[in-house]
């Protein structure tokens, strides 16, 4: 079994990285606060692109290891674009609440997230995990990974 410390040691870490890398290191008031995390929001729509098929391997704390071409971390395949993601600058509480909250957003609303569906190559992780954000405070289990998200630039306003 495995030893939960080092788990949650291997996530702190895996966070304090993405933090870092998109330079949103700093918390704000609200319940990302409690959170303590501060990273933009995303929404994400559905889209269509041309198939990959590339071949990577990928580590995380849930697949470790040291980084290898060939051994450790999972071998998945990357098959074509299936989300873009763009930043929630502000989000809007229509019930009784009233409020809306201005977001933290990266430097522009051009950085996003583009996600590629992905062919995993084990079974499921089947792992209980803590996660805390705004809407609730619950334990989920880790199935299989079906994405893998990469940082994008969104050009145009969409319209």
């Amino acid at each position: 079994m495995r030893d939960r410390g080092i788990s949650k040691r291997k996530v702190l870490i895996l966070v304090v990285a993405v933090l870092v890398g998109m330079s949103a290191w700093g918390i704000y008031a609200g319940q990302e606060a409690q959170a303590g995390i501060s990273i933009p929001h995303f929404k994400c729509y559905e889209t269509t692109g041309t198939p990959l098929n590339e071949p990577l391997r990928v580590f995380d704390p849930f697949h470790d290891g040291p980084p290898s071409p060939s051994t450790g971390g999972e071998l998945v395949t990357v098959k074509g674009s299936h989300l873009v993601c763009t930043q929630v600058y502000a989000k809007c509480f229509p019930g009784n609440s009233g409020r809306c909250e201005t977001l933290p957003v990266e430097s522009s609303l051009s950085a996003g997230l583009n996600c590629y569906k992905i062919t995993p190559s084990g079974p499921p992780v089947g792992e209980t995990v803590p996660v805390v954000d705004q809407f609730a405070d619950q334990n989920l289990t880790v199935g299989t990974a079906q994405f893998l998200c990469v940082p994008a630039r969104i050009s145009g306003d969409g319209g």
